[in-house]
């Protein structure tokens, strides 16, 4: 398990498996002490460093990509859900990869712990049961359409549009894309966001106060969000220019 979010290994698995075997069953029968998963997690990831200097891990991995999460994904789930243990933990890996991929958005960090503590059971758990296919089905839902809202939106805009929307979810979603067109275009013509900005303390408190009086003028019925909400804004804007 600890060895299959690494596609290429599969043809090893089993090499492996019987080789661990035989490291615990020696030290077990010659040196009579045990050896607990945590060692056992640490030779795998030994195994792991030594194979990515040895291959060209990058290229294997961009001529056979993980797979990613969509619409067509989430179809082809529900028509053939996974039965077997092997393969719910293929699909968890692929649902905890769109997670790694995101580290920052807050739709994915409010994932995160459900997606680890449902890996945690596959992991442990040499049965598949109905609950775990249902809420492995709901991860890959809700981030297809997370990505098709990203598409929508523009993936230039969309960190800003959900640091907004995280704060106030409230708010109309036309208001929200109305905030962050009239902020980039406002910014750019001030000749704010060019290249290496957030490296200049000037500059970025200068971002910093213009964001706010824009997060005022469009948002007065919020204020007392105003500071947490410039604080966000703030940090997507870093993201994405």
């Amino acid at each position: 398990d600890m060895l299959k979010g690494y596609p290429f290994l599969i043809d090893y698995l089993w090499d492996y498996t019987w080789l661990t075997k035989i490291y615990i069953a020696y030290h077990k029968k010659f040196e009579k002490v045990g050896i607990d998963e945590l060692k056992i997690e640490s030779l795998s990831k030994k195994t792991i460093k030594l194979i990515q200097e040895t291959i060209d891990v990058r290229e294997i991995e961009e001529k056979y990509p993980t797979v990613s999460i969509d619409e067509e994904y989430v179809r082809r789930l529900r028509r053939n859900p996974p039965r077997t243990r092997g393969a719910a933990i293929d699909v968890i890996s692929n649902i905890r990869h769109e997670v790694e991929r995101h580290p920052t958005s807050p739709f994915f960090i409010s994932l995160r712990k459900d997606i680890e503590r449902t890996y945690e059971e596959l992991r442990l758990r040499k049965i598949v049961t109905e609950d775990t296919i249902r809420r492995m089905l709901s991860f890959a839902e809700r981030i297809a359409r997370w990505k098709r809202e990203e598409e929508e939106i523009g993936r230039d805009k969309y960190p800003i549009y959900e640091a907004v929307k995280s704060i106030l979810p409230k708010v109309g979603k036309d208001r929200v894309i109305l905030f962050v067109d009239t902020l980039l275009s406002h910014l750019n013509k001030k000749g704010l966001l060019f290249e290496g900005w957030q490296q200049q303390r000037d500059v970025r408190r200068k971002v910093k106060g213009e964001i706010r009086i824009m997060l005022l003028s469009m948002f007065r019925d919020k204020r007392s969000k105003i500071d947490e909400l410039m604080e966000s804004v703030f940090r997507a804007l870093g993201e994405v220019t």
